[in-house]
């Protein structure tokens, strides 16, 4: 097996692409951060999204989208909590072997996936975390895309606030999924680019706190919805 090989297959060959009439290549976390803020500014192309995911990413942006990619964009309704865990490239591979043959650990990958990405888990310690344990331990893994805020409680002792539907998905080889947020300056009439990028960068969990009045902030995320005791 041809470990280097395997790690931009299915959507990680989409993660930094060249649309045909671009010279500056795309990555995974621009594309969402500009999806996210256009579908706050406008309706009709968050419901076009929604609809026709591929079909739209591939007249917006020029490209074609690979054949083995099936693209979900996910609608997150103002109380609810959507959370998206990676697909391992390397699963049913031990840690020795990919070491050995990559010279990156099973850390190095999940770190690496997390950081090219808009964050839709908890902060980054407590996101690689999770990822790690859901990659290596498939009770939990089962547990949390079943009841995500009661396996955060039981395995990892992260405590989220009662009131919102959590829900869990899982991207695979083939399966990508982008979490469109209501971003609360969009649902408060301030539409300004720069507080819509600045929650479109926070992730989802951020508009929740605007709404609810809280305003601290840390590692993109607010310390008052997730905080380990």
């Amino acid at each position: 097996m041809n470990l280097t090989s395997d790690f931009r297959t299915g959507p990680f060959s989409f993660w930094s692409y060249k649309p045909a009439t671009r010279d500056v290549g795309v990555t995974r976390k621009d594309l969402e951060f500009r999806l996210v803020v256009r579908a706050a500014r406008d309706e009709d192309f968050r419901n076009d999204l929604l609809r026709n995911p591929s079909s739209v990413l591939e007249r917006e942006y020029e490209t074609k989208l690979p054949e083995c990619m099936r693209l979900h964009v996910i609608d997150e309704g103002d109380r609810d909590v959507c959370m998206v865990l990676p697909y391992n490239p390397y699963a049913g591979v031990c840690e020795e072997d990919l070491k050995l043959e990559t010279g990156l650990s099973l850390e190095d990958i999940a770190f690496w996936l997390l950081h090219n990405r808009r964050g839709t888990l908890l902060n980054p310690s407590k996101s690689l975390e999770l990822v790690l344990h859901a990659w290596r331990h498939q009770q939990f893994r089962t547990e949390f895309l079943t009841d995500p805020r009661l396996a955060l409680i039981d395995h990892l002792q992260v405590h989220l606030p009662g009131g919102y539907r959590y829900v869990a998905f899982e991207e695979s080889a083939s399966d990508l999924f982008i979490v469109l947020p209501r971003l609360a300056s969009s649902l408060q009439g301030d539409s300004s680019d720069k507080l819509l990028w600045e929650e479109a960068n926070l992730g989802p969990t951020y508009v929740h706190a605007r709404q609810s009045g809280c305003t601290q902030v840390t590692c993109g995320l607010t310390t008052c919805l997730f905080t380990a005791p």
